[in-house]
């Protein structure tokens, strides 16, 4: 067994991949920077707007 087996076991294993697994591959990253991202903005804003005094009192 030399040094490169498994790496050629594994480039197989990546090129066999399910086309579920294929999507969640490239999806899960986003998904993981996009919704706090945009927990995260939304936050602000309204911090921001908060502030700024753009937001009205509810009583």
């Amino acid at each position: 067994m030399g040094i490169f087996d498994k790496n050629t076991v594994d480039n197989e294993a990546i090129k066999n991949l399910s086309a579920l697994d294929e999507y969640i591959n490239k999806v899960y990253v986003l998904v993981l920077l996009l919704v706090p991202g945009a927990c995260q903005c939304a936050g602000i804003l309204y911090t921001f707007e908060k502030i700024m005094g753009w937001m009205p009192t509810v009583s």
